[in-house]
């Protein structure tokens, strides 16, 4: 995917965020798929920074891509894990780590095509066949959601998969299914996520 650094530097409040906003719509623009955001030198970030980080990776995975977050210092980090982003967000620690997110996206957005291409017909084992698409077993899907968007909590892992079309599954059939998985824990969905 056509991948873009941005080294963000000082504040990011009400008042400074539109530079942030117009330089990553512009980069959508230009077809920008993955976007890694450099902190290191950001001082502060009000909730109207965190906002717009969180509409852009919004929009950029509605559209297949990602916005990953590069280093950030340590009092910044401390605010990050406050609000939780760091169950949104994905952080890696370095441009090569990024390049690594880049080819599990790429791989993603590969099987998905793979996905959506393949003809409607009776539904594989646990799959479903949705609006003319054969959907893949559930374990499949969740897989593939922790793999592309690292070690999410059971709710936002169930939203990911009723955007896929699993709308029938309730919080007590994904808890089974994770722990036959063993995949029941926010530990070991990590650890899944680090080996893909």
């Amino acid at each position: 995917p056509r991948t873009y650094v941005v080294v963000v530097e000082g504040p990011v409040d009400l008042s400074t965020q539109t530079h942030l906003s117009d330089a990553l719509d512009r980069l959508r623009v230009q077809g920008a798929q993955l976007v890694g955001l450099g902190l290191q030198k950001v001082n502060y970030m009000s909730s109207a920074g965190w906002g717009l980080l969180a509409a852009t990776l919004k929009e950029l995975r509605r559209e297949g891509g990602d916005l990953v977050l590069l280093s950030m210092n340590n009092e910044l980090e401390k605010t990050f894990r406050l609000l939780q982003f760091h169950k949104v967000f994905q952080m890696v620690s370095s441009e090569k780590a990024l390049r690594a997110h880049a080819k599990k996206l790429d791989k993603g957005r590969l099987t998905q095509q793979t996905h959506e291409s393949a003809k409607t017909g009776p539904a594989s084992a646990g799959g479903e066949s949705v609006a003319g698409k054969v959907a893949v077993p559930l374990e499949e899907a969740i897989a593939g959601a922790i793999a592309d968007y690292g070690p999410v909590s059971i709710p936002t892992l169930k939203r990911l998969l009723n955007e896929k079309g699993y709308k029938k599954v309730g919080y007590l059939h994904l808890y089974r299914t994770l722990k036959t998985m063993d995949l029941d824990s926010q530990a070991k969905r990590l650890r899944f996520y680090r080996s893909c």
